[in-house]
């Protein structure tokens, strides 16, 4: 069976003012190449983010902790198991190329089979916007007490300006919205914006009059199975259209429960996908150092700017 490589889409957005979604990439940019061991498997980040007006290029390298592997050889009409092994500080490994807007924070993210996933690749973003907002927020506060300005009440706005979490989304479309769901540890809530307003719930009601959208957030007993709230969900979708929705998730990452979110919209189930050994191909001699100027990248971008243009180059509302 074939192997491929999928583009899937998601959306970044800060937790608060302090600290950008563009902080968290240039920290990256800064750190190119170091191993990141924080995880069950080593990788490497590489962010570019200066060469393109409007799009972050970047590339996951993840390391394999492995020297030899194994090839079925013809050996005179009979197929062996030749095993072979890597020398020197040579390593196995696999990639993930991605793109992000710089103005909406929508991107395309590749991904194929026992790669970084999307959510994994999230997750990595969380922690360095928690780890920028963690020295923002000290920085702050030694500032003002350096001044002899630190209160209790300054202390504590400061605090609740840095208060929340780096927003990652995947983009999923409805119809499959059942099958995503329900691989999840844990679903907390389902948040949906009508598409058109119900006369019942806004008639008597003194702001009816003057309502242009509604939303609804319902929440989940911790203890419900996913699949089953998966399906029911999946089925609401069906039956109210909603005009744009969000499901809070809880998945299972490297032994740490990581809080994501699950983003409805009317869009492909995916942004193209390619034969695994095409891709690698293209990849052969490539210096990781110069990745941004490749091929692969530049159609992730083409996809953005040309084929699914109505999704990625939104404007972003003020």
């Amino acid at each position: 069976m074939a192997m491929f490589v999928r583009s899937y889409g998601f959306s970044i957005e800060a937790g608060h003012d302090r600290v950008t979604v563009a902080d968290v990439f240039s920290l990256m940019a800064s750190q190119n190449g170091q191993p990141d061991t924080s995880k069950a498997n080593e990788r490497r980040f590489y962010v570019d983010d200066t060469s393109d007006a409007d799009f972050v290029r970047g590339l996951v390298v993840t390391v394999k902790d492995q020297k030899a592997f194994c090839e079925l050889v013809n050996d005179s009409g009979s197929f062996v198991i030749k095993v072979n092994n890597l020398t020197g500080d040579n390593k196995l490994m696999e990639f993930n190329f991605f793109v992000v807007n710089k103005k909406n924070g929508l991107g395309i993210y590749q991904h194929y089979h026992q790669s970084c996933t999307p959510n994994t690749f999230g997750s990595y973003l969380r922690s360095r916007y928690a780890s920028l907002s963690h020295d923002s927020r000290e920085q702050a506060i030694k500032k003002l007490e350096a001044l002899g300005q630190l209160t209790k009440k300054n202390e504590k706005r400061i605090k609740s300006e840095h208060h929340g979490a780096l927003k990652f989304t995947l983009l999923v479309h409805d119809e499959s919205l059942a099958d995503v769901l329900s691989k999840f540890q844990q679903i907390k809530n389902f948040e949906y914006e009508y598409a058109a307003i119900v006369p019942d719930k806004v008639s008597g009601v003194p702001i009816g009059p003057y309502v242009k959208r509604m939303k609804e957030k319902v929440t989940f007993q911790p203890n419900v199975d996913s699949g089953l709230l998966a399906t029911a969900i999946q089925g609401t979708v069906d039956i109210i259209k909603p005009r744009a929705g969000r499901v809070s998730v809880i998945d299972h990452i490297d032994d740490e429960d990581v809080p994501l979110s699950i983003r409805i919209a009317n869009i492909p189930e995916h942004f193209g996908e390619q034969d695994y050994d095409a891709v690698a191909s293209k990849l052969d001699e490539l210096d990781v150092t110069t990745f941004s100027t490749h091929q692969v990248v530049d159609e992730l971008i083409k996809a953005c700017k040309e084929t699914y243009k109505h999704i990625f180059m939104k404007a972003v509302k003020p």
